[in-house]
């Protein structure tokens, strides 16, 4: 599960939409109630008069709670399917996972949690393909970790770039830039911040969990943070992925770092 690293994803399929605007308020009063169940947030910042970009900086579970409601069943699957998760990439890997989305009949509380990436499953190369779309005006391309193939007789077949599609549009990639540029310089990923440039990211803390139940403390949950930048022209999209780390169970004070 890649928890709160895919509300980009999130928030840029509600914003090509049109369902919100970064500057879209909501009144969060910090529990989100769904079917049987309660969603909370960490942050008090969460609670309140907030717009979703504060919402995205702050990783409000709640407040992304009522996205995906406003993006609704059918838009949010076909809009994943178009990023490339729940299905391999072809990346030249043996026994490559496609990862398992949602794309039959969803409960409200399963589209409330897919809005902070639980109850489904992503692979690290799903994340860099969709950070990579955000980074690249909404245009997914084809991974490859093959540059070329040299042959005894001295051919040499390189690898050609290749576009599968355009997933969001470009306006709407520009805005998830500049609310991650938010997420790195104001919000809860800021200890990524570098001094000569800006960078676009968004962290994640996702749970694991033990005969079906969610186990809670240091050492249980998966870190990650994933970026790219410089953002006035991206070069490279960094993910960073940490397994039960043992000094925290927040990807703020783990995989931030290390980013």
């Amino acid at each position: 599960e890649p928890g709160s690293v895919f509300k980009s994803i999130i928030m840029s399929i509600g914003i090509d939409d049109g369902d919100v605007s970064p500057s879209t308020y909501i009144n969060d009063p910090g529990v989100y109630k769904v079917d049987k169940y309660k969603i909370h947030d960490v942050s008090a910042k969460c609670t309140g008069h907030v717009n979703m970009a504060e919402i995205l900086a702050e990783s409000c579970n709640t407040g992304m709670a009522h996205v995906t409601a406003k993006i609704g069943r059918s838009l949010l699957q076909s809009y994943l399917i178009k990023y490339g998760f729940g299905q391999r990439t072809e990346i030249e890997f043996d026994n490559e996972s496609a990862g398992k989305i949602n794309k039959g009949y969803m409960a409200a509380s399963e589209l409330a949690t897919a809005a902070f990436g639980q109850g489904l499953t992503v692979t690290p190369i799903q994340i860099v393909m969709a950070y990579s779309a955000l980074a690249n005006n909404g245009i997914l391309m084809q991974p490859h970790i093959v540059s070329s193939i040299a042959t005894p007789d001295g051919k040499v077949t390189k690898t050609e770039p290749s576009v599968l599609g355009q997933v969001i549009k470009p306006k709407t990639a520009k805005t998830l830039t500049e609310m991650m540029v938010g997420d790195i310089e104001n919000g809860v990923a800021r200890g990524a911040r570098l001094d000569k440039y800006y960078i676009a990211g968004k962290t994640g803390t996702s749970q694991t969990y033990k005969y079906g139940k969610p186990l809670t403390g240091i050492g249980t949950t998966i870190a990650t943070i994933a970026g790219f930048g410089p953002v006035e022209d991206p070069k490279f999209v960094v993910f960073v992925r940490l397994d039960h780390p043992h000094t925290s169970e927040w990807a703020e004070t783990t995989a931030e770092p290390l980013f």
